[in-house]
């Protein structure tokens, strides 16, 4: 869970997804080609809040918000995030 981490000061995350309800079952076993939201959080020095919102199967929307230092709001500090379509690395 990398909570061991928190000693060293090293950051540590949480990377989730959304699908869409349907029944029960089905939230367990879908595609990931169904999500309709994901992101992460990293916890560390700042808290950062990345979410990707699919706005149809083509077209997504990705924002990054940070948490203010009273920690009692998110606020939108990287508005349009974009990757590009090639570079050195994608692992």
């Amino acid at each position: 869970d990398g909570s061991s981490n928190l000693d060293v000061s090293v950051p540590t995350g949480t990377i989730f997804g959304i699908y869409p309800h349907k029944n029960k079952e089905s939230s367990f076993t879908a595609s990931g080609r169904s999500l309709v939201a994901a992101g992460y959080a990293i916890y560390s020095s700042c808290t950062e809040l990345v979410i990707s919102l699919a706005a149809n199967n083509t077209t997504t929307k990705t924002v990054g918000f940070t948490l203010n230092d009273s920690g009692d709001e998110f606020i939108l500090s990287r508005p349009n995030i974009i990757c590009p379509s090639t570079g050195p690395y994608y692992s």
